[in-house]
């Protein structure tokens, strides 16, 4: 596994190369390491955060749908991360948002099902949300994507409810929400999180490197 070394303006090396046209769709598959591991030198010394991660895979189909696959991130123990996609060359302020996925209390992502597995990335700004299939697009939202890399920040827990059956998001009784940080109410699941908005350069928990 090799890890790009990076500035905050330039990158030495390409992460991720995916095509998109009229004629080409190109697949990816690339591992996700840490931060504070891959060199990356931000304009802060906060640019990296310091979630766990025992393993982690981001991959592009060829019809532009993103999976996310990590192992032992954050658990909080529920956690909402948001996911960037950042093209060679550019500053980490300008990278753009794809989509979110959630964490169990393993910190492992989960399913739609709220078994842990493959997360499809997807605009989740509510429990409801969590469950749906309506999946993010990165040729849709990005247009013709050359190269570039997967930037992956913890946006913090989206529920502290530790009683969930099976660590399973389905099965939680509160969230954190803008309401309560332990809502219970009958509006829940389609009340907004509570959750900051992400800061670009600014505790970057995981990025992508190379996959073999």
């Amino acid at each position: 596994m090799n890890y790009l070394k990076l500035t905050s303006t330039l990158f030495a090396l390409i992460g991720t190369t995916l095509l998109a046209n009229n004629t080409t769709l190109a697949a990816s598959k690339n591992d996700l390491g840490r931060c504070l591991e891959t060199g990356y030198i931000g304009s802060t010394p906060d640019s990296c955060g310091g979630d766990n991660l025992k393993s982690g895979i981001i991959q592009v189909t060829s019809s532009g749908k993103v999976s996310v696959t990590v192992k032992g991130a954050l658990a909080d123990p529920y956690s909402l991360y948001e996911v960037y996609w950042l093209p060679t060359g550019n500053a980490a302020t300008t990278a753009q948002l794809i989509g979110n996925f959630v964490t169990d209390c393993h910190g492992d992502s989960t399913q739609n099902s709220g078994g842990a597995g493959t997360a499809w990335l997807k605009t989740i700004t509510n429990a409801a949300e969590i469950k749906s299939s309506h999946y993010a697009n990165i040729f849709s939202l990005v247009g013709n994507v050359r190269s570039g890399v997967f930037l992956v920040y913890d946006r913090g827990p989206y529920s502290y409810d530790t009683t969930a059956t099976l660590c399973k998001p389905t099965s939680l009784t509160e969230y954190n929400t803008i309401n309560s940080q332990k809502d219970t109410s009958a509006t829940k699941s389609t009340s907004a999180f509570a959750n900051p908005p992400v800061v670009q350069d600014f505790r970057i928990q995981f990025m992508s490197g190379y996959h073999k």
